[in-house]
């Protein structure tokens, strides 16, 4: 693959970017060996693979250390949680470019020269990402890119919420940040979330730099893994990372050509929120969460829902 058809080396043409990996690791002994070894199999050869062992259990981290590797730097730390064990590994990192890698993850040979060819192209862009695969526990691929920019192109991500609330073309495992700009956030990732942490800094992220995209599946996201959050915590409230862009929305600090985006993305997760109550037999949590003036920001995701809501209803209550 090319991951950047028509980038040419020349005078003007900035320098490559040194790239380091930070993978965080709370008990992955299972998968996190063959997550280093895709970080080191890189057809562009990364500075560095920093694991944070978020007070690990079962022994993965020696499995690092095992690989006697000199990239590999292995650091432990008692549990905190994964914002704070990859807010540790920002720290450690020495690259000019971090990439973010779970533990359960694995990277595409292509991904990290395909990362530095955007930063290059694109040197305005502080968030660079690709497009990525679910991988189910039977093996079964299923690749998710960005809405807007065609297959296997490149390109600038010029309205991130509004293509975000029509669907999530990235994960974490496929996204890298240029350090300078991580340096200057107090805590990138917020600590003590466990769902929604990584969305709250793309977000900030997108909302102070330009994001730049390949639209090409670059990295195995790994779906239904035990001990996973996304798996095994019902989400029925907002995600805090909604609840900031919703200040942000209300003072005025999103920037103008995102707000629409932003809103739009807003009324998705209450309206995702409403169904999910409405699931959960909650009815008059739904009911309020539809009433939500902002959820009418998508109106025809709203209208839909509210057909759905009452269909529902309707069913239980004929039901003997």
């Amino acid at each position: 693959m090319n991951p950047l058809p028509g980038t040419t080396e020349g005078a003007t043409t900035p320098a490559a970017p040194t790239v380091s990996v930070v993978i965080p690791l709370y008990n992955k002994a299972a998968f996190v060996v063959e997550a280093v070894q895709s970080a080191l199999a890189q057809r562009q050869p990364v500075l560095e693979v920093v694991v944070v062992d978020d007070g690990s259990s079962d022994g993965g981290a020696d499995q690092v250390r095992a690989l006697g590797q000199p990239q590999v730097r292995v650091v432990a730390q008692p549990n905190a949680g994964v914002s704070a064990a990859r807010n540790r590994g920002i720290a450690m990192a020495q690259g000019d470019v971090v990439s973010f890698l779970d533990a359960d993850d694995r990277l595409h040979p292509d991904y990290v020269a395909t990362v530095v060819a955007l930063a290059r192209r694109f040197p305005g862009a502080g968030m660079l990402c690709t497009g990525y695969a679910r991988v189910d526990a039977a093996g079964s691929r299923s690749v998710v890119r960005h809405p807007r920019i065609a297959a296997g192109e490149c390109g600038l991500v010029t309205d991130f919420y509004n293509d975000w609330s029509r669907a999530s073309f990235t994960c974490a495992s496929a996204i890298s940040v240029r350090r300078a700009l991580l340096a200057r956030m107090a805590e990138p990732f917020p600590v003590g979330e466990r769902l929604g942490e990584d969305q709250d800094l793309w977000f900030r992220l997108a909302e102070a730099t330009q994001v730049a995209c390949c639209n090409h599946p670059l990295a195995d996201y790994r779906v239904a893994v035990q001990q996973s959050a996304t798996q095994s915590v019902p989400v029925l409230d907002m995600l805090p990372c909604y609840g900031r862009l919703a200040v942000r929305l209300a003072n005025h600090q999103v920037p103008v050509a995102l707000r629409a985006g932003a809103r739009r993305l807003l009324a998705c997760h209450l309206i995702n929120l409403a169904r999910l109550r409405a699931t959960a037999g909650q009815w008059a949590a739904a009911a309020a969460l539809l009433r939500d003036r902002r959820a009418l920001a998508n109106p025809l995701y709203w209208l839909r829902s509210v057909a759905w809501f009452s269909a529902l209803r309707l069913k239980q209550a004929v039901q003997p």
